[in-house]
């Protein structure tokens, strides 16, 4: 990854910055995917039995497709050392309403640069075609 300045260093120890960022990536989801009236935007709500939520940036964002059936999470990670700015990626099967739908999983430690390859690769699942990073 390039030298970029990490975005939201501090969200795991601030819950204003948390909550921030979570509308940050509703945001631009909604901005970059303006055809997906119907998508259910943070529809899994990371939280204790108690309801308090559990803030540790896995999930920081979800979203269900459903016109294409398909769920989108992304688990954004503390950067550790300014070396370590990376995104990955991976598929898994979560249950969206009882229904085991396909899912994309984007962990990464966000900057300008892995943000953009993050929509990328959402885009790519949604047409079908999105390949491992």
């Amino acid at each position: 990854m390039t030298n970029e300045k990490p975005l939201f260093r501090t969200f795991l120890q601030s819950p204003q910055q948390y909550g921030r960022l979570e509308a940050w990536w509703k945001k631009q989801f909604v901005a970059y995917f303006p055809d997906c009236p119907d998508c259910k935007i943070n529809w899994h709500k990371a939280q204790y039995a108690n309801g308090t939520p559990l803030r540790d940036g896995n999930p920081i964002f979800t979203v269900y497709i459903p016109k294409i059936g398909k769920n989108i999470r992304i688990v954004q990670e503390a950067l550790e050392d300014e070396q370590d700015i990376h995104l990955d990626t991976w598929t898994d099967k979560k249950y969206y309403q009882d229904k085991l739908v396909p899912e994309l999983v984007i962990a990464l430690t966000l900057t300008k640069e892995t943000a953009k390859e993050a929509f990328a690769c959402m885009a790519e699942w949604q047409r079908g075609q999105f390949q491992q990073v």
